[in-house]
């Protein structure tokens, strides 16, 4: 694995970054420093210009206490292990990394005394004997032996992961070599994807049976692995009650080798959101004392993590900018197995391979710059030890939190914003166009396949810049509480029923403009799809077809009036405010009024992008869901009817995928008005109880 002729033993120059990044040039080139000269650069906390729209770059920290001198940063690990400071380098397997950096990291944490998660995948004989590493139980259980559970300090019983919460570990197949074959100890050259749920784990009191069973075979303590979703505060509490030593909260943005787009850039909270809640949850029921709260995701400086450990965490993960410190570039490549850096790049590699001597060096150097950099916070702020800083959230100063999240960390002084109006019209993002190109196969991609991505984050919220309403709500994912279904290998109902009508694929529908009406080329696209298309005042499926009401202002009593005369069929369009508001507002009413079941929505949006914004819409009480605009773009772009069908495809095959993420098997007869799948981040108090849909860590 060391003895290729080419070693990579220098940074590479950084790309220009086309759009907007989390991982910004500021926070790559802050790390590097640091994993240089194994110090801070002096800038101890996020210039305002990288800030982002997120809770954590909305608090700071307060400075000016009593005057401080050698801060102490140390902690002791579940009673085995004397830290040097409380960090946990990110749980990153074998497969999903090229060998050499999950050596590096190891070696690293042993020099420096943290801790380092092997990930899932098995044990390189190098990193089994070094007593700084916790080993996963997965899914898979691949390379999982007696054996392998009994080295390091710790066992991690993976339920999820920040990147993809209810989807289980994706290794594509062209990473899937010998080596890797002979560590996990599966076929070469075939997908290795994890099953989303365990297959022993569908309920707490399953997830404590296994505690105690892997406690009792091999003396360890266990740390039990979940994404942030919707019910961390019961998940936490049910750990604690078990017999877990401690939970690791993996937060929405979290680095990983390959997954979903969809997925990754949908499902789960942010770290800081979960983090709080968790804390608040256990300390309300005295279960906090000796008990580990580990935090994951998005932590890119010290900052970072001391805020987080005001907000209720014992220990922060450092995943995607422990890669960074060994050099990479974020091109965001890591599943296709080309990585320029060589940190997760395929063992055949004819380049050559990372240097084990420049990667751990260059990790053990950001270790000391990051504790560096720690002491200047904690010498700014007035703090002699980090573990006055866990839950102490006098050492945070808002700056323009809404109400809901002042409510959540506890921080009610604050007065709240103003919460900027919500745009009716709102623009194609970039990256979304892309997205929908492939999906379609006129851009770089299996034409129907969901595009597949891995380390970096680039999309809303809070980065892109969230625009429309349906970016600030967040899927749940299913995690412990119940159970997710996988849908890599189960059958996951898309269609829904039309009450006196046919059953069609997906919950959508196409509009024809008053120039496409007559045309058989949308009559064959609806067809092929079962999906029926608005055709001015009736909705059309091959030989079956209904009168629709367009809703105006006053839609009470017209809806009344509407039913009476038989009438089933309401069309909601976009004017004076987002189309989700009034789609919710009106299957609230619906519901109270016990007429729900006799009424069909159909909504109309420009905020309507793709499967994600058609599974939200849904959630909010839609039953179908106008996806015009991301056909529109298809037919802009020269697309033909196969394209059109393909992109359909893809959208039903994006929605199975947050359909099973979200323990969903049917979306026609579970999906319509299930708000408790959603959660609202970043949207004040009033405009959550309008949607119907909680504030993310209720």
């Amino acid at each position: 694995m060391q003895d290729s002729v080419n070693q990579l033993r220098t940074f590479l120059r950084l790309p220009e970054q086309k759009q907007n990044e989390f991982w910004s040039t500021w926070r790559i080139e802050h790390i590097r420093f640091m994993s240089k000269n194994a110090r801070s650069d002096g800038t101890i906390f996020v210039p305002d210009s990288e800030r982002t729209g997120r809770l954590l770059d909305r608090l700071r920290v307060r400075t000016g206490g009593g005057p401080v001198k050698d801060p102490e940063t140390g902690m002791r690990f579940l009673n085995s292990l004397d830290l040097s400071m409380p960090v946990y380098l990110g749980d990153m397997s074998f497969g999903a990394l090229s060998g050499v950096p999950n050596i590096a990291i190891a070696r690293a944490a042993q020099i420096e005394s943290v801790v380092a998660g092997t990930g899932e995948g098995g044990l390189l004989p190098e990193v089994s004997g070094i007593p700084n590493i916790t080993v996963q139980w997965a899914s898979a259980r691949f390379g999982v032996t007696a054996d392998t559970l009994s080295k390091g300090s710790a066992i991690v019983i993976k339920i999820g992961q920040g990147a993809k919460p209810g989807i289980g570990g994706h290794l594509p197949a062209s990473k899937v070599t010998e080596a890797i074959s002979r560590a996990r100890r599966i076929p070469v050259g075939i997908d290795a994807i994890s099953p989303a749920p365990h297959h022993d784990i569908y309920s707490i009191e399953d997830l404590g049976r296994r505690i105690r069973q892997l406690r009792t075979m091999t003396g360890k303590p266990v740390l039990v692995k979940v994404a942030a979703t919707n019910y961390i505060p019961y998940i936490a509490l049910g750990v604690a009650r078990m017999g877990g030593a401690g939970i690791i909260i993996d937060g929405y943005g979290a680095g990983t080798g390959a997954a979903p787009e969809v997925v990754r850039n949908n499902i789960g909270l942010p770290v800081e959101v979960a983090v709080a809640s968790a804390h608040n949850a256990l300390v309300s029921e005295g279960l906090r004392d000796r008990f580990l709260v580990i935090a994951g995701g998005r932590i890119s400086t010290p900052e970072d993590m001391f805020k987080l450990m005001a907000l209720g965490a014992d220990m922060a993960v450092l995943g995607t900018a422990t890669l960074i410190a060994m050099g990479c570039v974020m091109v965001h490549r890591c599943h296709l197995g080309f990585c320029p850096a060589l940190i997760t790049n395929r063992l055949s590699d004819r380049r050559g391979s990372l240097s084990l001597e420049f990667a751990t060096g260059s990790v053990v150097n950001f270790l000391r710059g990051w504790r560096d950099e720690m002491c200047r916070i904690m010498e700014a702020s007035g703090v002699a030890s980090l573990e006055e800083v866990v839950g102490n959230r006098s050492l945070l100063k808002p700056s323009g939190i809404l109400d809901t999240e002042a409510s959540l960390i506890g921080l009610e002084e604050d007065v709240p914003s103003e919460f900027p109006p919500l745009p009716v019209q709102v623009p194609l993002p970039q990256h979304m166009e892309e997205h929908i190109l492939r999906l379609s196969g006129l851009s770089g991609n299996s034409p129907a396949h969901p595009p597949i991505s891995s380390m970096g984050s680039n999309t809303d919220p809070h980065v892109s810049g969230t625009q429309k309403l349906l970016d600030y709500l967040r899927i749940d994912g299913a995690q412990v509480t119940r159970p997710s279904v996988d849908p890599y290998r189960e059958e996951i109902d898309t269609s829904v029923k039309l009450r006196g009508g046919p059953c069609i694929s997906i919950p959508c529908f196409t509009v024809a403009s008053p120039a496409e009406a007559s045309s058989p080329y949308m009559d064959m696209v609806s067809r092929s799809m079962q999906v029926p298309v608005l055709k001015g005042q009736r909705l059309e499926l091959s030989t079956w077809c209904t009168d629709v009401e367009y809703l105006s202002t006053d839609w009470r009593q017209q809806i009344l009036d509407a039913l009476d005369e038989g009438r089933r069929f309401f069309v909601v369009q976009e004017r004076d405010e987002p189309a989700p508001l009034v789609v919710a507002r009106i299957d609230e009413w619906l519901t109270e009024h016990r007429v729900r079941g006799d009424a069909f929505i159909l909504a109309i949006s420009d905020g309507v992008h793709c499967a994600e914004d058609v599974f939200k819409m849904v959630c909010l009480g839609a039953d179908l869901v106008s996806i015009n605009v991301p056909v529109d773009v298809v037919v802009s772009k020269g697309g033909t009817t196969e394209h059109i069908e393909n992109l359909l495809a893809g959208i039903q095959k994006e929605i199975s995928l947050l359909s099973g993420a979200a323990g969903v098997t049917s979306v026609g007869r579970s999906l319509r008005g299930s708000r408790e799948l959603l959660r609202a981040v970043g949207l004040p108090t009033e405009v959550c109880q309008s949607l119907g849909v909680k504030a993310g860590g209720e």
